[in-house]
């Protein structure tokens, strides 16, 4: 029996506890339905803001459209003439350059003929002086010199000091006006006055019977001199004819146009254009600016109103979620709290039975009543018997071992 009634307990503080719970899980789901109903209104809230803020952006994007269009052109426009300024400049800079640079070609080639005519005819004036003057010539002391060495001795002297000549001649003839005039001369003069100089030691030579005429003659004609002098004098008057009569630069000249072509973004039509098209620009800005900062300004409430309906619904989704924990976790107790019931109910179905059997255990099993087995005799209540135990009407179901069924009809101590 105390086993019975401790079990009653168990039970009693399980269904308690799972009450509680199941409370505590129905306040919490009506709240998650409460906080998901607010964000469903909130929602639509959001919604309408966020048509009412596309509605004044598309106004906004409408308004400026035609202007930034204007402002687009006008930056491209001015972008293409300063394209095609900077081409035209280029290649009138690249022209002026190319003419320029046969300038200087035509004036550096005008400068080497005319050093080149002077030196030569000059050279050439040298060598026809000493064809007319060559008894003098040859007995000049340098042509003593030589005759007092050896042939190989004079030949290294006189095409040692001809190189000298022709060597610094070359260094000097690079520079500039007569200074390179000279150089050329003294190029010539290497070239002519080592063969003069050796044609005189060899006369010289042939004269004191030294050595063997070339021509077979000691002496050549007078004419000879005559003719080579004369032929000198054709040199001389060609060099200097040259140089007088040569060439100056016949390339074309740099045009005004052409230098204002190559100045085009600087200065002149195309820097008026450019600062025109600045101007256009800088005016299709202004016009634009406050039309571009009201879609600024609605495009970024678009955006705050587009992130607010973004945040309702993430609230919704944990909102839904939570709705959908507390409904869960919800069944699961009224699952438990169902079976819980159902062993409860079985388990008082086998308390009642329990208690039956420990009942029917504790009395007599022939009389319907209670009665206790252990009674050594029962009497009618209110009758004449003695006791110890007295009872009132019972049903005989077995053995009548009291004798209180008298009729015999099953019925013990009947009125």
């Amino acid at each position: 029996m105390t086993l019975a009634l401790l079990l009653g307990a168990a039970l009693a503080l399980s269904f308690g506890a799972s009450g509680a719970a199941a409370a505590d899980l129905s306040s919490g789901l009506e709240t998650a339905e409460q906080q998901a109903a607010s964000a469903e209104e909130e929602i639509v809230q959001r919604e309408q803001q966020l048509q009412a803020a596309e509605a004044r952006y598309r106004a906004a994007a409408s308004e400026t459209a035609p202007l930034v269009r204007d402002l687009s052109e006008q930056r491209a426009n001015a972008r293409h003439l300063r394209e095609s300024l900077a081409t035209q400049e280029g290649e009138a800079g690249a022209r002026i350059s190319q003419l320029e640079d046969q300038h200087r070609q035509e004036g550096e080639d005008h400068d080497e003929e005319v050093r080149n005519g002077v030196g030569f005819g000059l050279a050439a004036l040298v060598a026809g002086l000493i064809a007319i003057a060559w008894g003098w010539f040859r007995a000049t002391a340098p042509v003593a010199a030589l005759t007092q060495i050896e042939l190989g001795q004079a030949i290294g002297v006189c095409v040692g000091g001809g190189l000298l000549l022709v060597v610094v001649g070359a260094v000097i003839g690079s520079s500039d006006g007569a200074l390179g005039a000279i150089g050329s001369f003294l190029l010539c003069l290497g070239l002519i006055l080592p063969t003069a100089f050796l044609l005189a030691r060899h006369s010289a030579e042939v004269q004191r019977g030294r050595a063997k005429p070339l021509l077979r003659r000691e002496r050549l004609p007078g004419w000879v001199s005559i003719a080579t002098a004369g032929l000198m004098l054709l040199f001389f008057l060609a060099g200097t004819g040259s140089a007088l009569f040569a060439d100056d630069a016949s390339s074309q000249p740099i045009s005004a146009q052409l230098r204002e072509e190559a100045e085009a973004t600087s200065e002149g039509r195309g820097s008026a254009e450019l600062e025109a098209a600045a101007e256009a620009i800088a005016k299709a800005e202004r016009q634009a600016s406050a039309p571009l900062a009201r879609r600024s300004a609605a495009q970024e409430a678009l955006a705050d109103a587009k992130g607010d309906l973004q945040s309702v619904k993430h609230a919704l989704t944990r909102a839904e979620a939570s709705e959908r924990s507390f409904t869960q976790r919800l069944l699961a107790v009224e699952r438990r709290e169902a079976r819980e019931a159902e062993e409860q109910a079985r388990e008082e179905t086998r308390l009642i039975e329990q208690q039956e059997e420990e009942a029917a255990e504790q009395c007599n099993p022939n009389y319907s009543g209670c009665l206790d087995p252990y009674a050594s005799d029962y009497d009618c209540l209110g009758g004449s018997g003695d006791g110890p135990e007295y009872t009132g009407t019972v049903e005989v179901i077995g053995y009548d071992e009291y004798e209180l069924d008298d009729d015999s009809d099953g019925i013990g101590c009947d009125p």
